[in-house]
């Protein structure tokens, strides 16, 4: 054995039980304990270790003269060792870490010398199989393949390589099992009725104080017309805080809806939260924990407002709550991807969200009104029968009879 301290074992004078079973069945054998480096007893060692480490696999690809060939001539046709090797078969050799030993292209690292495999398929995928597919590397996964390989050779490719060999052997994937749980179908949350009925809520920050105190948003957002409200607060604000800013910022206006999809805060989670929303009739339903693709929307908001946030606030971003208005009203007077229209003329029906800029053009209405009463006036005259040319010649002969 290679363990020294094994070879006392029997002269210890307190043993644990369960050396002392160990004991009882040891005895039962005829041997003497004899310590063997283990550099010296490689073929019992293997047995004892990785088999990805282990030196009996390593002779396993022997090399000989037409493989040797092989070599020769891929090094003077591979773009990246032509050069090099070219350099060390002359009379006066570069230092190098490379050397040419028998034909053979070797680098010397980390004390070892690792044999250089040009881009050739067929050598690469030889090496491949004798590392992988025979029955002393037992078909093992990409990191004990890899680990394999790196002990003697050395190619740039050699991770690529093997992922795609141990991908493309059919005797791994008739094997081997599965470690990945089954994907299961997406369950996206139900679209709502109307607007109104759903919403999410989230806070972000924190951003630098203001005078009243606030360095967070308190982000509503409708889920069905994408309409939403950016209200100040305190980043740190306790359950009741946010319940009342919930309140006053968007349950006086637009009632309260049928459930609120938020995150697992330890806020929205709380008893006073969870009884709030008894007593309003509202469930809540918290995303997965830590899978904020749940709501993707409320945090594609989230990174909507802050990016707007940036273009408006000054250079010290102390007015981050007096800019939330305009912020707000830009969000929700642009078209949404989505929905193809404004959240504002969504949510609250024919209406629609106007900028400065709209007041300067004439409005549809206006159009609208000046159109149906010119086809008023034609509709009148063409009821009477009278033609444009006959109306002319009518108020010429009646401007006639007037003149003296």
């Amino acid at each position: 054995m290679d363990n020294n301290p094994l070879t006392y074992y029997k002269t210890q004078d307190t043993v644990s039980s369960t050396i002392g079973r160990w004991m009882y069945f040891i005895d039962q054998f005829d041997f003497k304990c004899k310590h063997i480096p283990g550099s010296s007893n490689k073929a019992a060692d293997a047995l004892s270790r990785r088999p990805d480490l282990c030196a009996l696999v390593h002779s396993t690809f022997g090399l000989d003269k037409n493989l040797q060939q092989h070599f020769v001539n891929s090094y003077k046709s591979d773009p990246g060792f032509s050069t090099l090797y070219a350099d060390l078969s002359s009379d006066h050799p570069p230092a190098s870490n490379y050397r040419i030993v028998d034909g053979y292209l070797l680098l010397h690292t980390r004390g070892k010398d690792l044999l250089c495999v040009p881009q050739d398929r067929i050598l690469r995928t030889r090496l491949l199989g004798e590392y992988h597919d025979l029955r002393l590397a037992g078909h093992l996964g990409v990191a004990c393949t890899l680990a394999r390989l790196r002990q003697r050779f050395h190619w740039s490719d050699i991770i690529s390589d093997v992922h795609r060999y141990i991908q493309s052997c059919a005797v791994c994937h008739r094997n081997k099992g599965r470690h990945q749980l089954p994907y299961s179908e997406l369950k996206p949350l139900p679209i709502p009725r109307e607007p109104g009925l759903s919403i999410a809520m989230d806070v972000t920050g924190p951003f630098p104080h203001d005078r009243f105190g606030h360095d967070g948003i308190l982000m509503v957002v409708d889920r069905l017309s994408k309409y939403a409200r950016f209200l100040p607060c305190k980043y740190h604000a306790t359950a009741p805080e946010l319940a009342r800013l919930l309140h006053t910022g968007w349950f006086c206006s637009h009632s309260f809806p049928e459930d609120i999809v938020s995150d697992r805060d330890t806020r929205f989670m709380s008893a006073f939260w969870t009884a709030l929303m008894v007593e309003s009739s509202t469930s809540m339903k918290p995303s997965s924990a830590r899978h904020p693709q749940t709501d993707g929307q409320k945090e594609r908001a989230h990174q909507t407002a802050q990016m707007m946030l940036h273009t408006l606030i000054r250079p010290d971003q102390k007015d981050c709550v007096n800019r939330l208005p305009d912020l707000e009203f830009a969000y929700n007077t642009s078209v949404h991807p989505t929905i193809g229209m404004t959240p504002f003329e969504l949510h609250h029906g024919v209406r629609k969200g106007r900028i400065f800029a709209d007041i300067l053009l004439p409005q549809a209405a206006d159009i609208d009104a000046a159109c149906s009463l010119a086809s008023t006036r034609k509709s009148a005259r063409e009821e009477a029968g009278v033609l444009p040319a006959e109306l002319e010649d009518s108020k010429g002969a009646w401007r006639g009879r007037r003149q003296p």
